[in-house]
């Protein structure tokens, strides 16, 4: 059983048959959809093979649209890619002229307006780095500080230039109404500045009948100054460290980590931690041990979920990394801290008087299971924020609500009618766990709900029960 879960970008390296049912049986819990690399009819073949895999596991698999946002990209390499030589010069321009070694043309028409002499540009998440020299008119003259070889459409990053863009492009606005008619489960915002960007897209959402939860993506500076409330604002939060690290200095990230993963957990929102987590491995069967230990480190952080980019996307070795990654979580999750009681702040106190109960309950009676009886999701996130040591299972008649908690620490689902009586819960819960192989006839587990069942979000129940043997009273 995973407890963290593990989500995994799709993208050439996943697309021939069968690898992306194998990355699930290896441990992948949930596929992200890159909409900066292919729009809605790119990635219907990546979707329906989620969904086949699903269907061959039985399990729920969550499927999340990543929206690309006002990124600012370099053009193509028609001769192929590029060398940027330390100490040469390179001219970058507003355009979308053929790039090569020394002249880039930039997907940003204010790039000249916004450029000063002597600051910085960043690419490809920072590594490459220049300095503006002096800008001429629509060139803007920079020397190559740090340099490599360089492909298409790498991101560009200027630090402490307010983008004169908005955070949500007329491509967003459309890739979102198209992922939600293919039938994505989350939608995740890139480049969020302020909690009115989360509700200018909920709205967008709602206008074409839509209601997905949507990812709030941390990576420029303007959102930390709004923190809190963004959090409150979104449904799950990703801590995208690749642009926040070259936006805010890569000293800042891992303190910055630390602090999200905490405000998201206190809040009962889920957390993915995202970019170069087992990088290496996108070219080596390997990872370094300071990639093992990052992942081991935001584990230990709080983080609900992992992600893999680049590594499963188009790397060598997907199905070896995400191994890997299930191998360095399971050596993590026996340290990782459970919450304190008291500390929730989700504005619901009845429902955090019912996760501190459950957390003394289960201290007392080592239950096999806990068992959520949940029609929004809300009481299984509240519980896996909580980090118990026995496992979480979601019984839900929603299938979107079981596919949420595919993100969610030390939670799995199962279906199950919608339920009227507390006794149907019971049975339920013997039903599947027994199935399940999560406890046998004669086990406590505590059961959680809300009263009365067909209210949302009321989380105000806790019950020891006995699992029955079946048939049995």
């Amino acid at each position: 059983m995973n407890s963290t879960k593990i989500l995994c970008t799709l993208g050439p390296a996943t697309d021939p048959p069968g690898t992306v049912a194998a990355l699930a049986r290896a441990g992948m819990n949930a596929a992200r959809l890159n909409f900066s690399h292919g729009d809605a009819a790119a990635q219907k073949p990546r979707y329906d093979a989620v969904r086949a895999a699903e269907r061959e596991l039985g399990a729920p698999l969550a499927i999340m649209a990543d929206l690309q946002g006002p990124k600012i990209r370099v053009g193509r390499f028609p001769q192929g890619p590029a060398t940027l030589a330390a100490g040469a010069m390179v001219v970058l321009e507003s355009g979308d002229g053929p790039c090569s070694a020394d002249h880039l043309f930039v997907d940003y028409p204010e790039l000249a307006a916004s450029a000063r002499a002597g600051a910085d540009i960043f690419l490809a998440d920072g590594l490459f780095h220049l300095t503006i020299q002096r800008v001429d008119g629509p060139r803007v003259h920079c020397r190559i500080e740090r340099g490599g070889t360089i492909s298409d459409h790498k991101g560009v990053n200027l630090p402490g230039v307010p983008l004169r863009l908005p955070s949500l492009t007329e491509k967003d606005l459309r890739d979102a109404i198209a992922a939600a008619q293919l039938g994505c489960d989350l939608i995740a915002l890139s480049f969020v500045r302020s909690a009115g960007d989360i509700g200018r897209l909920r709205d967008h959402l709602h206008a074409h009948q839509f209601d997905l939860p949507i990812v709030a993506k941390l990576e420029r500076p303007e959102a930390l100054d709004q923190l809190e409330a963004i959090v409150m604002a979104a449904d799950a939060v990703m801590v995208a460290r690749g642009d926040l690290g070259v936006e805010v200095g890569v000293a800042r990230v891992p303190i910055l980590q630390k602090q999200i993963l905490a405000l998201a957990r206190r809040l009962a929102k889920p957390s993915i931690v995202a970019t170069q987590m087992l990088e290496s491995m996108t070219a080596a069967p390997l990872p370094t041990r300071a990639e093992a230990a990052d992942v081991a480190n935001a584990i230990l952080d709080g983080a609900d979920a992992v992600m893999l980019s680049e590594e499963t996307a188009a790397g060598r070795y997907p199905l070896e990394t995400v191994r890997m990654m299930r191998a360095i979580a399971d050596q993590a999750e026996p340290l990782v801290a459970p919450c304190a009681a008291g500390e929730g702040a989700t504005g619901e106190p009845i429902a955090e008087a019912v996760a501190d109960g459950v957390r003394t309950m289960a201290g007392a009676l080592s239950p096999k299971a806990i068992v959520a009886y949940t029609e929004s999701g809300f009481t299984a996130r509240l519980l896996a924020k909580c980090r118990p040591a026995a496992r979480i299972l979601a019984l839900s008649p929603n299938e979107a609500v079981r596919r949420r908690c595919s993100l969610y620490y030390g939670c799995d689902a199962a279906p199950t009618p919608p339920i009227a009586q507390t006794d149907e819960i019971f049975l339920a819960a013997d039903r599947v766990l027994l199935a399940r192989g999560l406890a046998a006839p004669g086990d406590c587990v505590l059961i959680v709900a809300g009263l009365p069942f067909s209210r949302r979000g009321a989380t105000n129940l806790i019950h020891a029960h006995v699992v029955a043997a079946p048939g049995g009273a």
